[in-house]
């Protein structure tokens, strides 16, 4: 007999869609589509590592084949987004095709 369980949802809708909103920074939206993937896959507990492995792979492409910015730039001109400069300083010392799979990219 499979195991029964139950959803117990004590998650405040109102403030986590607040979340989402007037995002200067598109980190939120790479963050709930990497935690989202996970939990698609049957991981019901993942560390952060997983999570900004998945939220990389994510914005590789839109950020290495379009150069895409993924927030405001700094004084001096570079990026003031961690997430698009993680991936800048990895396709660095990682030989990773811009159109790979996400797989590989967190493999890799």
């Amino acid at each position: 007999m499979d195991e029964l369980y139950f959803y117990d949802c004590n998650l405040n809708i109102k403030s986590f869609a607040g979340m989402l909103e007037n995002p200067t920074q598109c980190y939120k939206f790479f963050w709930l589509d990497s935690i989202m993937q996970l939990v698609a896959r049957g991981e019901n507990e993942f560390t952060f590592l997983k999570v900004f492995a998945g939220m990389i792979a994510d914005a590789w492409y839109a950020v290495k084949e379009y150069h895409l910015r993924l927030g405001p730039k700094s004084v001096d001109g570079t990026s003031s987004n961690l997430l698009e400069r993680a991936v800048n300083k990895i396709s660095e010392n990682v030989d990773v095709k811009n159109d790979e799979s996400r797989d590989i990219i967190i493999e890799k």
